[in-house]
């Protein structure tokens, strides 16, 4: 599991909520796929992570174009990593692939952690108005170890 924490806030409203979202898509996905739940329905989860991850990335790549943010292109590589790996994932968990699921839950607690509260934040003055540290602690990065650890 992982749990919001102030200290994982950007400073961007939308972004933050979109942030929350993806932590409970990340909870959701973690019960279902460490149940004996259907294969379709654990296919389910996972396209719709990766679904709502890339409407949240479009949106934070837009915000970033915007505040002409020049870290803009290494973070699009980041988010490309990431669609491709949870497309891995789904075709592993559609194979009914027994390490699939653990695997992904252990990248995704990882992934999630290092990237909002360590790569997000790099964008957090730029997207905040310019130079506030609105949402963050003051050293211009998150607290990763401010999320739980995942269960299992």
């Amino acid at each position: 599991m992982l749990r919001w924490t102030e200290t994982m806030a950007v400073g961007v409203g939308e972004l933050d909520a979109q942030h929350m979202r993806l932590i409970t898509i990340y909870n959701k996905l973690g019960n279902i796929l460490l149940s004996a739940a259907r294969r379709d329905a654990k296919l389910e989860i996972v396209m719709e992570l990766a679904d709502y991850s890339l409407e949240h990335f479009k949106a934070e790549e837009t915000l970033m174009e915007q505040a002409k943010f020049e870290g803009l292109e290494a973070h699009k590589k980041e988010h490309l990593s990431f669609k491709l790996t949870i497309l891995d994932y789904h075709k592993r968990v559609g194979t009914n692939d027994p390490l699939a699921a653990p695997q992904l839950l252990n990248f995704l607690h990882k992934w999630i952690r290092k990237h909002i509260c360590e790569v997000d934040a790099l964008y957090a003055p730029a997207l905040s108005g310019g130079g506030g540290d609105e949402g963050n602690d003051g050293d211009g990065g998150g607290d990763a170890a401010a999320a739980e650890q995942p269960q299992g």
